[in-house]
């Protein structure tokens, strides 16, 4: 396994460079020097990306494969953000950097996002938002609400103290309680979706329940041993994140990106943000098939001209905002906060089950590279690392 210290400041520079670096780790980057340029150059820049925590290079054909990964080596509590009300996103939250991603995401970066105490950090913030937005989310009843946010408590302190002190008896107790709660929030965002009238915002906020339980319920097979049963809990609920993504990226980007280009947002969002976002929600599988369709690859459409091309009828719409227009120029920038912080959730999880698939193509148990990387990160002065395998 090969660890380094990584910058994660810019959008592309330090992946580039990491690359660069460790030859030896890109099998899929071609191996010239000039050859590696022109693919950069053929790419627009983005041929080395960040998705969720997964370093992945994308050729000019569209074609994409994980050369690495990125692991925050002290997790902070506090970059759990303000998750339902939202954040001013700011062209520093570039949805393919790390350098504002406590402005954007609830999430942290890497196997740390699967660390029991950051599990019951995001379980108590997500619980706390209930009496914030209770109006708007009638179709989740309180009292079912309380009782299994009750009974995950309890399982995620459980698998809080069984890992701290290795206990397999403590961490199989939490089984249970995690698993109901999968179930429970796996069940609730199904009903929301097939409802036409569930907000994005209620959406969201149970999507992140799901995800919370769903990376509980691996943690505990993982601290017993069972890593494709783990594999299995996230192959089997990412489809609901995904389709949840969807529908929330339709509803507040999708619809109209253009509509994000107004004068008041030029210092706040850009054309290549809102392509960022474009390439993440590509990333996640997410984007409606007309955005890839007339006969040209994901890659062409994505790129500056022909991601400009796809949005230029929407351009020079009428744009009437009206006597209110500072609250709708609020709004809208919750919309983007909304979609981002979705796609980071999604593509986090995402990046977890390919984690734990190529720990079992190497032989290896999770639970020792998790260990090994605790202990190879705390020799290191930087808050993010990137490795790989």
């Amino acid at each position: 396994m090969i660890l380094q210290a990584l910058d994660l400041t810019a959008k592309a520079g330090p992946y580039v460079a990491w690359a660069l670096e460790n030859p030896e780790l890109v099998k899929n980057l071609p191996t010239e020097a000039g050859d590696f340029l022109v693919t950069l150059v053929e790419s627009g820049g983005d041929a080395i990306q960040r998705v969720g925590s997964q370093l992945v290079f994308g050729s000019p054909t569209g074609a994409q494969s994980v050369v690495g990964f990125i692991d925050q080596a002290v997790p902070q509590l506090n970059h759990i953000e303000t998750a339902v009300s939202g954040l001013e996103v700011g062209q520093a939250a570039l949805s393919s950097s790390v350098a504002s991603l406590q402005t954007i995401s609830m999430v942290t970066l890497g196997v740390s996002a699967i660390t029991p105490v950051l599990l019951v950090s995001q379980f108590r913030y997500l619980s706390g938002q209930f009496n914030q937005i209770k109006k708007s989310l009638v179709e989740l009843k309180q009292m079912q609400y309380d009782k299994i946010k009750s009974s995950l408590d309890s399982g995620l302190h459980a698998l809080e103290t069984g890992v701290e002190k290795e206990n397999p008896a403590l961490i199989e107790d939490a089984l249970l309680p995690c698993s109901d709660a999968l179930s429970f929030f796996n069940g609730q965002l199904s009903k929301a979706l097939e409802s036409n009238s569930s907000s994005p915002h209620f959406l969201n906020y149970i999507a992140r329940h799901l995800a919370v339980s769903m990376c509980a319920t691996a943690r505990t097979h993982i601290g017993l041993g069972y890593d494709d049963v783990a594999r299995e809990v996230l192959e089997k609920h990412q489809p609901l994140l995904q389709q949840t993504s969807k529908r929330i990226f339709v509803v507040t980007v999708g619809s109209d990106p253009a509509k994000f280009l107004l004068p008041e947002l030029s210092d706040t969002i850009s054309f290549e943000f809102i392509r960022s976002i474009y390439r993440q929600a590509d990333a996640a599988n997410i984007l409606p098939s007309e955005t890839t369709d007339m006969n040209k690859s994901k890659s062409s459409k994505l790129d500056p001209q022909g991601f400009f091309e796809t949005i230029r009828p929407s351009l020079f719409k009428p744009r009437k905002l009206g006597w209110n227009r500072k609250s709708k120029v609020k709004n809208l920038l919750n919309q983007i906060h909304l979609a981002v912080a979705n796609l980071e959730e999604t593509n986090r999880v995402a990046s977890l089950l390919v984690f734990l698939k190529q720990a079992k193509e190497k032989g290896l148990k999770s639970a020792e590279v998790m260990a090994e990387l605790k202990q190879r990160k705390q020799e290191l002065d930087s808050p993010f690392v990137a490795w790989s395998f």
